[in-house]
């Protein structure tokens, strides 16, 4: 009676979304300053959040890029990115602190496709309907 079925959240992605999310797993060690040569250093870490509209049944991804060098760019998934956040000392001081953890949690990561935001939209539904 109250385990009413909810449609299937429709993903609101810009085109200009898309193509940042493409180029930004292209960046390498070295456009972020990075110097030092070890395997499986981190350089950058994609943070994701996904959200629901529950009056609308969009679903956005609010994404930040944070990077060694403190580069770090807000950009969410309906369009209208913030770039070159790194530039305020205290961003840049936040964004190295975050590439310095991804170091830490790079022994539980485990590889993903890349740019693909479809599973993080499809991880929101499947923990919606885990709820009882």
């Amino acid at each position: 009676m109250f385990n009413k079925q909810q449609p299937e959240p429709q993903m609101v992605m810009s085109e200009s979304y898309k193509k940042w999310r493409g180029m930004i797993f292209l960046v390498t060690p070295g456009q972020v300053e990075l110097t030092i040569k070890e395997p499986n250093r981190v350089f950058g870490v994609i943070l994701d959040v996904g959200v629901k509209d529950r009056n609308s049944n969009a679903a956005f991804v609010f994404s930040t890029a944070a990077f060694a060098n403190g580069e770090t760019t807000f950009f969410p998934s309906p369009g209208g990115a913030v770039m070159g956040l790194g530039n305020n000392p205290q961003v840049a001081e936040i964004s190295k602190s975050i590439v310095s953890m991804g170091q830490i949690f790079l022994v539980k990561a485990r590889r993903r496709t890349p740019h693909l935001v479809k599973p993080l939209a499809e991880q929101m539904i499947d923990k919606r309907q885990v709820k009882k």
